[in-house]
């Protein structure tokens, strides 16, 4: 079985050896090991993954794009429109084989974007066993602040592995650690720019551990920290993937109960008062949340959900643009892990024949809680949302894909089949 470093991180911050036998290739937020997938037509809050058996008309381009087809064995066969290999104005920025990649219109000297891969050069110089990721451009366009982990350190046993946060300035790139987690096996991580380019929000994961020194779990915290200053504060507990309103007064994050089975929801913080805010969580029928991300106007998030309250509504009922139904590859559904593995909140699937977990789509919530509302009928593979200056258009970036749509949910294009994982970003 080829080496894994998603293994390996996972078996350092929880029990080691717990993990053998697993596999995957990119990372999967784990929904509470009681939550399985079930057809169209079950409760919705009790882990609905909306996908439907009936047959998409593929004379009638015009008509409603049906959702997801199951087959006999259990198969998703995705609906989606065909790749354009249109590129894409300003500059993307993802992480492909652990380094991270700038694209896009705006990329000198970068390849560019096709049907079957994002194009553009390689920005980081990690190794087979370094991770470079969660990229975060500054306002002003000028450098990334991003997460990186090196290589494992110790011998079989006693391995050491953790996550700190460094600076790249795109103009010279000269890279620098700006941040340096304080627990050997912390991770730091899901860094973001405050839009006035004074602060970085990011989150911290350590382990938790009893009286004895053993790894019982993890803690999650979020902080603000002042570039100017260097002065780190402490803004919440069990919550990550944050993301600054524009105007500086709230930021957005997904809140896991580690716990309370990893149980996840959608919060909102007012930073002056500290007093956090639900938006939606399993009250609404989501088994998992990822990725929330602020719009421009500071009225509204974009987030990726798996599960939600409408999973049986016909597609188009939210505003979804009809496209020609393409079928795309089949992807299986995989076994969530069971017992003292369900305690990890990135626990891999069991290896089967697909890498993939619970499917995906984005979601559109106003920032007071109200209007929420379904923009992709996509089932795709963890998608992360990135706006455009204006606020009229969002790119979103898979593992099966990348994607623009208009933020009605309208206008749905594939640009390209190669997706990407852990974190992205879109400079325009």
């Amino acid at each position: 079985m080829r080496f894994s470093r998603l293994n390996l991180t996972v078996g350092l911050l929880m029990l080691a050896g717990l993990l053998a036998g697993c596999e995957s290739e990119s990372p999967v937020t784990a929904p509470p090991p009681s939550v399985a997938p079930s057809r169209a037509g079950s409760n919705p809050g009790a882990g609905n993954t909306g996908l439907s058996t009936a047959p998409v008309n593929p004379a009638n381009p015009a008509a409603p794009v049906g959702g997801p087809l199951m087959g006999p064995d259990g198969q998703i066969t995705v609906v989606a429109p065909p790749p354009t290999g249109q590129n894409i104005t300003g500059q993307i920025f993802w992480v492909k084989e652990n380094n991270i990649w700038q694209g896009g219109a705006g990329t000198p000297d970068g390849k560019p974007l096709t049907v079957k891969d994002l194009g553009g050069k390689q920005l980081t110089k990690a190794t087979d066993l370094a991770l470079a990721k969660s990229p975060t451009i500054s306002p002003d366009g000028g450098k990334m602040v991003y997460a990186y982990s090196p290589e494992p350190e110790g011998s079989q046993g006693n391995i050491v592995i953790g996550q700190d946060l460094y600076l790249y300035d795109l103009k010279t790139g000269n890279n620098t650690i700006l941040l340096k987690r304080d627990d050997p096996q912390g991770f730091l991580d899901h860094p973001v720019w405050s839009v006035d380019g004074k602060y970085l929000f990011f989150d911290s994961r350590i382990p938790r551990r009893d009286q004895a020194g053993q790894i019982t779990g993890e803690l999650i915290t979020l902080y603000r920290y002042n570039l100017a200053t260097k002065q780190r504060e402490k803004l919440a507990e069990d919550a990550r993937e944050p993301n600054p309103s524009p105007d500086g007064k709230q930021v957005v994050y997904t809140e896991v109960q580690t716990q309370n089975n990893y149980e996840q929801s959608l919060k909102i913080l007012d930073l002056d008062t500290k007093k956090p805010r639900l938006l939606a969580g399993t009250d609404k029928g989501f088994q998992a949340i990822y990725f929330p991300r602020i719009s421009p106007d500071g009225l509204s998030i974009a987030f990726s959900a798996a599960g939600g309250p409408d999973n049986t509504a016909t597609p188009g009922s939210s505003g979804l643009q009809p496209i020609a139904p393409t079928p795309t590859k089949a992807t299986s559904l995989l076994v969530q892990p069971s017992g003292l593995l369900s305690l990890l909140p990135s626990a891999p699937p069991r290896k089967l024949a697909a890498r993939h977990g619970l499917p995906y789509d984005l979601w559109l919530i106003k920032t007071d809680g109200s209007g929420l509302r379904r923009l992709t009928t996509l089932y795709e593979d963890q998608p992360m949302a990135a706006w455009s200056k204006d606020g009229q258009k969002i790119a979103l970036m898979a593992g099966q894909g990348f994607y623009m749509l208009a933020t009605e949910g309208k206008n749905l294009l594939k640009r390209s089949d190669r997706g990407a994982h852990d974190g992205f970003d879109w400079h325009n």
